[in-house]
């Protein structure tokens, strides 16, 4: 350190300490007594929830139907008014991307598309809320898609479908997989919001709007500068002929207005990239076109045309709906092997091309991410803070957005994503130079048969490019040393033999050396692809299109994302993942549905559930309420039901929630929401004053103060009412309790863990596991944790029958599977074997 540097403060450790809030969901196994067992039989619970799951799975692919049929509607024949404003901005912040005004006004145009999109939306949504008016529909917008009378409209348009009915196991009758859902809908609460975020007009990802705008738009946009370039150029009449269009009406800016929804982006698309029909002929493109003109015409490098992306919720999504069987695995291996080798091939040929003949790529137009960068810097070289600054000294003066170095820690940021030419640039600085011998890690220096990767005198890019290649042949083919001391060449290469041979086997069977085999060829596949990946230009699986791009991504022939980003995860990613599922698969099952107790209303400690504990023996117990039996009243602590002696006490908790405060209670007293009441701040000071400051002390200051800011006065109320949370245990008669389970009142489970599995008198030994520790602390004194009463949630999972199980024999080197059940055999996997109820504690 030098003598200018400052000394840093340090802090005691406790300053580090409870500065943010975690949320755990505790697990344990939940026990029922005898009289709660009858209960559940008797009233068939597992089996009507059992119903209740299958009939949610058996809903969701309607809905996406609903959702894909809605937008049809709602965007069909459909003008956008705001194109041609939006063009005129868009070639303004294309010519000066810097200037942060244009770059607002873009962003403000694109804002006003996406909120005219969502209007057209909320128009059909108004119609089909006054078309479908007879199934309880409460809304006008499209809110109607989230509200209990949605499964009305569902039952409507798909009711007589063959697979919208369902057999009920306890009554014997088949019936509707739309009926019943009053009080049942937080089934689809996190379902229903994914679909939500289709319709917001704040620019999220998966949003239709966002794609139409932020994605398409931009990119039809650019495709008619392109065709500016080359419509003088280029004859399309064969193309016009094949795809009977006039091509000048294709590039005219309000032909756009036909491309917002699959149909019409699917034959754009077409005539882009061409099409093959069934009977194998090929239809050129407009792509194609000009890349016979660029290999005619050496010296022009034309644009190619950009395809649009796939619209949200089309039915050309591709998704992952998993593997059932063997003949299944077989196909999608097949798929997988077949997707997988198109895409290698390609971008093989691609990277081998980019490498031998680098000087006819522009490399300001081909990039890799920070992350890789970070990653290549710290696997390739051995002075990874040269060549960060030196790809520092090299960015800075075009002073890119992200750019940053940090003087305190002597760190620097980079962009998201770096144009290999900066790459190249600081590779070939003097400072990199000086550092020329020592910038790589030594072993690729080392000799080896084939000869070392680099040698003395080579630049520093060329070595770059070296090493590159080197790291990517090595996923093909390479050396590594067996158990018998020999060398054996494993990568892609040999895999890919092996599964042929595989494929070829008749019949096909997964066995243990199939398994391996097939495991080997898609973990290389996977490497391959995810290098591939370093030249995406891709954020949470979008491709970003504010970067300029040439022939490496667009060259309708090799082009990287025509040719292989494209579809690649649906293709290589979720293939592979159901083909490990598959593999992987547990001989038990592990399927579990949540028990309702009759009721879709969340177990909140304050009114359906329970917590009891025995202050003897240490144990605890979920208790719920039957549904029109008893009420939480019946279990408030009163002489009724106490003794002198109770060992038994019932939590109680309180926890005064902003929702409580803002909420009904607030219209009721203003006749007006919170969050749309100009005089909210002393409205809720009132009702503070009036109901919450004798249970809730901690809030009288901020019910007495001045505020003037609606968003500070929100945030100090959120902070206090963390503080507004009490939770004690009282004494409560244990023959109550009972009493009330024999009556089929409550349902009473012991709350069970191998930490609590006591015998009275006797002191368990070991370390207590997380879940535990947890739970215990609840419930002390001083305790900085809280319980969660949103709701806890109960799951039944059914037993396995024995012979999936397995078994297993003892012998001298210990237990061993065993697959028949022999003289002396235990059953494998034994928790398996038997019915299990599990509570969710969060």
């Amino acid at each position: 350190m030098g003598n200018n540097t400052k000394e840093k403060e340090f802090k005691k450790f406790d300053d580090f300490t409870n500065l943010y809030e975690i949320s755990k969901t505790l697990r344990f196994e939940l026990r029922p007594t005898e009289d709660t067992k009858k209960m559940l039989d008797d009233a068939d619970v597992f089996k009507k929830d059992k119903l209740i799951q299958k009939k949610y799975k058996e809903t969701k692919p309607f809905f996406n139907q609903l959702h894909r049929e809605f937008v049809n509607e709602a965007l069909e024949n459909v003008v956008l008014s705001g194109l041609e404003n939006y063009f005129i901005v868009l070639q303004e912040w294309q010519k000066n991307k810097k200037d942060k005004d244009i770059t607002a006004n873009l962003l403000l145009k694109e804002k006003d598309l996406r909120i005219e999109v969502n209007n057209y939306f909320n128009k059909k949504a108004e119609k089909w809320a006054a078309l479908y008016s007879r199934c309880g529909l409460k809304n006008k917008d499209i809110e109607i898609f989230f509200e209990e009378g949605i499964f009305g409209l569902l039952k409507e348009r798909y009711g007589k479908n063959d697979k919208a009915e369902i057999k009920d196991e306890v009554t014997g009758k088949v019936i509707s997989i739309f009926d019943q859902w009053k009080g049942f809908t937080g089934y689809f609460t996190k379902f229903q919001e994914t679909r939500r975020n289709f319709y917001k007009d704040d620019g999220t990802s998966t949003a239709l709007a966002t794609r139409i705008v932020d994605q398409n738009l931009k990119r039809f946009c650019e495709n008619l500068q392109v065709f500016k370039t080359v419509k003088s150029k280029i004859n399309f009449t064969e193309l016009e002929k094949n795809f009977n269009i006039s091509i000048e009406n294709i590039f005219k800016l309000d032909h756009y207005n036909h491309c917002l929804l699959q149909d019409g982006i699917d034959f754009y698309n077409k005539v882009l990239g061409g099409e093959v029909k069934d009977d194998g002929e090929k239809l050129k493109g407009a792509n194609e076109l000009i890349n016979k003109y660029r290999q005619d015409n050496k010296n022009e490098k034309l644009q190619f045309f950009k395809l649009l992306g796939k619209q949200i919720l089309s039915e050309k999504e591709a998704f992952s709906i998993g593997i059932e069987n063997e003949q299944q695995f077989f196909e999608v291996l097949q798929t997988f092997y077949q997707k997988a080798k198109a895409r290698i091939v390609v971008f093989q040929n691609l990277f081998s091309d980019f490498i031998s003949k680098n000087e006819n790529y522009n490399l300001e137009q081909v990039y890799i991410s920070k992350e890789v960068f970070n990653r290549l810097s710290y696997m390739w070289t051995s002075k990874t803070e040269v060549l960060e600054s030196c790809l520092y000294e090299a960015m800075k003066k075009d002073k890119p957005t992200g750019l940053k170095y940090e003087n305190a820690d002597n760190s620097y940021r980079f962009p998201d994503f770096i144009a290999l030419s900066y790459v190249k640039v600081a590779l070939e600085s003097d400072q990199a130079k000086e550092e020329k011998i020592k910038l790589w890690k030594e072993r690729y220096y080392e000799p080896k048969e084939s000869g070392s990767i680099l040698f003395e005198g080579e630049s520093n890019w060329d070595q770059f490019l070296k090493i590159f290649k080197f790291e990517f042949e090595s996923l093909f083919e390479r050396e590594i040393s067996a158990q018998s001391g020999k060398k054996e060449k494993i990568g892609h290469k040999v895999f890919e033999k092996k599964l042929e041979e595989l494929l070829q086997n008749k019949p096909f069977v997964i066995n243990q050396n199939s398994k391996v085999v097939i495991k080997d060829f898609a973990d290389e596949v996977l490497s391959i692809y995810q290098m591939g990946k370093y030249f995406a230009l891709e954020k949470k699986r979008q491709w970003v299109d504010i970067y300029e791009t040439g022939d490496f991504y667009n060259n309708p022939v090799f082009g990287y994302k025509v040719k292989f980003y494209d579809n690649a995860y649906e293709d290589v990613v979720q293939k592979y993942n159901d083909l490990r599922n598959y593999l992987t698969k547990k001989p038990y099952s592990e399927e579990k549905w949540k028990l309702n107790f009759h009721s879709g209303t969340p177990i909140k400690y304050t009114t359906r559930g329970m917590i009891f504990r025995n202050t003897k023996i240490g144990r605890y117990y979920l208790g719920v309420l039957k549904k029109g039996v008893s009420k939480p009243k019946d279990f408030e602590i009163s002489k009724q039901n106490t003794t002198s002696d109770d060992e038994y006490q019932k939590m109680t908790i309180q926890q005064l929630k902003f929702q409580t405060l803002a909420g009904r209670g607030y219209i009721r007293d203003f006749g007006v929401k919170y969050s749309k009441d100009p005089n909210g701040i002393q409205n809720l000071q009132t009702l503070i004053k009036k109901q919450y400051i004798s249970k809730y002390p901690a809030l009288k200051v901020l019910a007495e103060r001045k505020f003037t800011d609606k968003k500070i006065f929100d945030a100090e109320i959120k902070n206090a009412l963390l503080e507004a949370y009490r939770l004690e245990f009282n004494p409560i008669s244990q023959s109550y309790i009972l009493e009330k389970n024999k009556n089929s009142e409550l349902y009473l489970f012991e709350i069970h863990n191998k930490d609590w599995n006591l015998k009275q008198g006797k002191n368990k030994t070991g370390t207590k596991n997380i879940h535990s520790i947890y739970f215990e602390g609840l419930f002390t004194e001083g305790s900085t944790l809280k319980l969660n009463n949103e709701g806890a949630e109960v799951f039944y999972r059914p037993k396995t029958e024995e012979e999936k199980l397995g078994y297993k024999v003892w012998n001298k080197t210990g237990w061993t599977p065993n697959d028949k059940k022999i003289e002396g055999a235990v059953v494998n996997r034994k928790r398996y074997a038997e019915d299990k109820i599990f509570f969710h504690c969060p």
